[in-house]
């Protein structure tokens, strides 16, 4: 759970300021909490959104035709009337209109204003939301300087999490829009779904049918069947492909997969300034090279298209065969400035 300075506040929360650590405190803070429930008969039809900020977002479902949220908000201070001052300055504001119920928290800068140039590194704020919800009801979820726990959810799910983990079992709607800055996701299954990830680090373990824009992170992917994937300035490991899939990489320098199903049928890789590291699985491919090198196990692949000796390296060399008897997938790669290697 993140606990953020007060003083990033007067910030305005800048990258620099919220990426500095608490630190521990100098002298014995006075904690005073505040615990806010609201609860909402669910329309059909209706979905649910929270905006927080500086604090955690737990999801529980249940069997109730009704959505319960508790609000725990937890200030430290270096007196009584410090910390109540905090705690006044946390507002939630709630509104019902457009098919969805809206919950945001809205924090006050008065009180941290005033206390500009005094000692304030013992004073933190926190606002975790504990959500109880049916398992039908579409969710929207906003939350920044916190963690966001959702279970195996089975409706619409739109996530925007930024400095901050995500977390979640299985997402079983073909349906979820997450994006994430800042922070790490793991997540088990996930049925179908556009993701849009920047500075962060992205653990899937079986995707069914995904979109992905992930930059500047690290990716790992355990199964897919169907990837559309933009992939820049990240390291991204997969292991095991099985359906169409299209992949284009940018300044990824270690992207590999383990793997490659028969029934993948297709995959199609375009590539600059990275490196590619396929299995030498029985498959037919494709392989078109510009400034770079294209390796292969002896003796395992025939060709039916091959470069002529001693081709310049900044020339295009084009590969077209088979690996073993070809009965795999079809594989199409086009690199430049990048290495494609298939590996035993």
């Amino acid at each position: 759970m993140k606990t953020i300075k007060l003083t990033t506040i007067l910030l305005l929360f800048s990258l620099c300021a919220m990426a500095g650590a608490v630190r521990p405190y100098q002298h014995s803070p006075d904690e005073r909490r505040r615990v806010i429930t609201k609860e909402f008969s669910v329309r059909p039809g209706e979905a649910l959104s929270i905006d927080n900020q500086f604090g955690s977002v737990t999801v529980n479902l249940w069997e109730r035709n009704s959505i319960k949220v508790d609000i725990r908000i937890t200030a430290n201070a270096v007196s009584e009337s410090r910390a109540m001052a905090y705690l006044d300055a946390v507002q939630i504001d709630e509104e019902r209109q457009g098919g969805k119920i809206m919950i945001k928290t809205v924090i006050g800068r008065g009180p941290f204003t005033k206390n500009i140039g005094g000692q304030r590194n013992s004073q933190s704020l926190q606002i975790d939301y504990t959500l109880y919800m049916p398992r039908e009801t579409a969710l929207l979820v906003k939350n920044q300087f916190g963690d966001t726990k959702i279970p195996t959810f089975h409706a619409p799910l739109t996530i925007d999490c930024r400095y901050g983990d995500l977390f979640s079992n299985a997402l079983e709607n073909v349906s979820n829009l997450i994006e994430m800055s800042y922070g790490s996701a793991k997540l088990g299954k996930v049925v179908g779904g556009k993701f849009d990830f920047k500075y962060a680090d992205l653990e899937l373990k079986e995707i069914v049918k995904l979109e992905l824009k992930n930059k500047f992170g690290e990716l790992k992917i355990e199964d897919v069947t169907n990837l559309q994937a933009d992939i820049d300035y990240s390291n991204a490991k997969i292991g095991v492909i099985r359906g169409p899939s299209q992949i284009r990489l940018n300044y990824s320098s270690d992207f590999s997969i383990d793997e490659l199903q028969s029934l993948s049928k297709t995959l199609q890789i375009d590539a600059n300034y990275s490196s590619v590291e396929l299995p030498a699985q029985a498959n037919r491919f494709k392989v078109s090279v510009t400034h770079g090198n294209f390796s292969y196990p002896a003796g395992k692949a025939s060709f039916t298209v091959q470069p002529e000796k001693g081709i310049r390296p900044d020339k295009t060399q084009n590969f077209q065969g088979i690996i073993r008897n070809g009965a795999g997938a079809a594989i199409t790669i086009q690199s430049k400035y990048g290495n494609v290697r298939f590996k035993d």
